[in-house]
């Protein structure tokens, strides 16, 4: 009698919990199927990238850099040239370099903001491009990103002057549109 008594309890005690235990098996393969889903995603993007950018060649911190010739910002979303344009250049051409850029593929490279170039700044970092003439090489830029002197301009203007970022100093600055020396292009698009 005392086991009949004992089995009942746990029947009666149990019952409730068993009746759940399918919702918890659901719950479960619906977690498992959201990773697998989640996988899939990143495979999927990982596919894209690749088709868009090419292999991916290097990571260091929140950047990602691919063959073709790019360094996707992974805090920003934002896809930057992995170069400079090379030579001195002045805001107007500097522009136009930037809005006939085809890297990756894709038509809508523009110019960045002083606040956009001021992202990359890494006051900790010393790029090791070498000094090429009057530039002094060191720039303080991700290792991922090859500039060749000091300066890339930027898109806003006041009046005849134009605005652009050192990662030699880490300042913001404001130069003639018609200057050319030491400014460069260092082209940017917006990832998505």
């Amino acid at each position: 009698m005392l086991k009949k008594t004992c089995l009942l309890f746990l029947v009666l005690t149990l019952t409730p919990y068993l009746s759940h235990a399918g919702s918890i098996d659901a719950n479960i393969k619906s977690v498992d199927d959201g990773v697998k889903i989640a996988k899939q995603q990143d495979y999927k993007e990982a596919v894209l990238f690749e088709a868009q950018y090419g292999k991916e060649i290097g990571r260091d911190g929140r950047f990602v850099a691919y063959e073709r010739g790019v360094v996707i910002d992974t805090s920003t979303g934002l896809v930057w040239a992995s170069k400079d344009n090379g030579e001195d250049i002045n805001w107007k051409d500097a522009k136009r370099y930037c809005e006939n850029y085809r890297g990756g593929g894709y038509t809508d490279w523009r110019m960045p903001t002083q606040d956009e170039l001021a992202g990359l700044y890494a006051p900790n970092t010393k790029n090791t491009n070498p000094s090429i003439g009057r530039c002094k090489g060191d720039y303080r830029i991700n290792k991922l990103f090859h500039i060749t002197c000091c300066c890339p301009w930027a898109s806003e203007t006041s009046g005849s002057k134009a605005a652009y970022f050192s990662f030699y100093s880490g300042y913001l600055y404001w130069s003639n549109q018609s200057h050319s020396n030491p400014k460069r292009a260092l082209p940017v698009r917006d990832g998505n």
